[in-house]
């Protein structure tokens, strides 16, 4: 695997997130309706959280941004005998002319690496069920099926 340059957010890095969650909302929440107000909301919200961290993956020979991850550390309380830390991998894309290239693998490198960094027990994530390709990336990376959310329409 190629070495990647992963570098922090920045405010001008909106516009930039904004399209990748376009491209995330439709081929992960197909029903749902893209919102760049609430995504906005949201980051604004975890970048005063000083356990949340926001990295682009940079493109070396253009420096232009090709991959997002948002991680939060956690607590989990429900933990014996005591809460431990974990790393929550909040959200993870990179840029579509960019897959099949070892940038996910990278990333998730990043990942354990920052998650033992900070002294995190383990990485919780999610994903959709169909999104077949996510879910191969992480296991690759012994990730295993924690929880599942089931729903019913009323």
């Amino acid at each position: 695997m190629e070495i990647i340059r992963v570098r922090s957010f920045t405010k001008n890095d909106y516009k930039k997130i904004f399209e990748y969650n376009k491209e995330h909302i439709i081929h992960n929440f197909p029903d749902s309706i893209h919102r760049d107000n609430l995504l906005k909301t949201a980051i604004d919200k975890d970048l005063h959280n000083p356990r949340a961290y926001f990295f682009f993956a940079m493109d070396e020979e253009t420096k232009k941004p090709i991959a997002f991850l948002w991680l939060r550390i956690e607590k989990d309380p429900y933990k014996e005998p005591r809460p431990y830390r974990y790393l929550d991998l909040h959200y993870i894309h990179v840029d579509e002319c960019w897959r099949k290239k070892g940038i996910g693998e990278g990333l998730m490198e990043f990942t354990m690496k920052f998650a033992k960094k900070k002294k995190c027990r383990e990485i919780r994530l999610g994903t959709h069920t169909a999104n077949n390709a996510a879910q191969n990336l992480y296991k690759k990376f012994s990730f295993e099926p924690y929880r599942v959310i089931m729903r019913t329409f009323v």
